[in-house]
């Protein structure tokens, strides 16, 4: 701690421990403070969450729209029936700009949307936990970094099932950017939200300090005296 530092700690506490009405105003300061923080942080953690599953549900439905589109075609294994999953998960991602990816019971790739994330067809990708879960029937959501875009991606892996065993899996994803871009406005507001409120705190209690301070300095006077 340099100088500057050590005269600054000084002065200020020396103005904390002169008068009662200035511990209460850093009292009453730091409460509001921590309050608001608080409170922003839950509040962009509900953001968060409600966004997170509006955008879960709204992927999930459109696999399930894909998977009523392309079912009896995953059963088939010829030239035909992949060219027609091929266009139709093209129409599908394009439509909605999400990247979509379809593969086969054993895992095997039979289309994929993404120009960025481009796989050879036949590629095996059932080791990708999303792809796994779905494959052994369950529902899987998965958020995780793209190592080509650079960004943090959300993925819904939908298992289409016939005759109570699952013929392949649609998986849908979409990148997060629109969501953090809005948290990290959302967290810029409350926090001049915070600071905004700090000021006004801090010239209230000024004003009520003086008030409070000023009969009880002429009492003082007049015992002095």
């Amino acid at each position: 701690m340099n100088l500057f530092e050590l005269g600054l700690f000084k002065t200020i506490y020396r103005w904390f421990v002169r008068s009662l009405a200035n511990q209460l105003l850093f009292s009453y300061l730091l409460i509001i403070t921590v309050a608001l923080f608080a409170v922003s942080l839950w509040a962009l953690f509900m953001i968060k969450t409600e966004s997170m599953n509006d955008l879960r549900n709204s992927l999930e439905v459109e696999a399930v729209n894909l998977a009523l589109e392309i079912d009896n075609d995953l059963a088939l294994d010829s030239h035909q029936a992949k060219m027609r999953i091929k266009k139709a998960v093209d129409r599908h991602a394009s439509k909605l700009n999400v990247a979509i990816t379809v593969v086969n019971e054993s895992g095997n790739v039979l289309a994929d949307s993404s120009a960025n994330l481009q796989r050879g067809s036949g590629e095996n990708i059932a080791n990708e936990s999303e792809i796994n879960d779905a494959l052994a029937g369950i529902v899987a959501f998965y958020t995780r970094p793209s190592q080509s875009t650079k960004t943090n991606w959300l993925y819904v892996a939908y298992p289409v099932r016939s005759a109570g065993k699952t013929g392949g899996v649609i998986r849908v994803g979409v990148p997060l950017t629109n969501i953090e871009q809005r948290l990290r406005h959302d967290l810029i507001v409350f926090l001049e939200i915070i600071f905004a409120t700090a000021v006004m705190t801090v010239l209230i209690s000024l004003w009520l300090a003086r008030r409070v301070n000023k009969p009880l300095q002429e009492m003082s006077t007049m015992a002095k005296k």
